[in-house]
């Protein structure tokens, strides 16, 4: 598991913002999420030429935190104020998103470990997915 850190970059939802693959955000996604949370990290799959041109974003969804480390969970450290947060993004939950509902961008992941991701995604989907763009 590798650590990430903290960024500052924040949506106010007037103006347009561009997001980056790799970011995690905080989305407001109740009534999309299968498990009905309002607030859920959400880490930007989507490569940058989509972003850049796009209202929405493909992202994939935080897991829930009792999920086991599989072929299919990202496992990343976030680090806080607080200390170390473990975030789990599940590669099955791929959804695309307006981007309206991001609020907060919480941290960058590393190119190993969004490698490490594309790799995951590459076998639940069956097609090659490469980190750059």
């Amino acid at each position: 598991m590798n650590t990430i850190s903290n960024s500052k970059r924040e949506s106010n939802g007037t103006r347009t913002f561009e997001v980056k693959r790799g970011e995690i955000w905080l989305a407001r996604l109740k009534g999309n999420d299968p498990h009905n949370r309002d607030l859920v990290p959400v880490l930007i799959v989507q490569n940058d030429k989509g972003n850049k041109y796009s209202t929405t974003t493909i992202c994939l969804m935080g897991a829930e935190s009792n999920l086991v480390i599989s072929e299919y969970v990202q496992s990343v450290n976030w680090r806080t104020s607080y200390g170390i947060i473990v975030l789990k993004f599940n590669c099955l939950l791929l959804s695309t998103i307006d981007k309206k509902r991001l609020v907060k961008q919480i941290a960058k992941m590393d190119s190993e470990t969004m490698l490490e991701t594309s790799k995951k995604l590459n076998k639940v989907f069956g097609i090659g997915i490469t980190i750059l763009d």
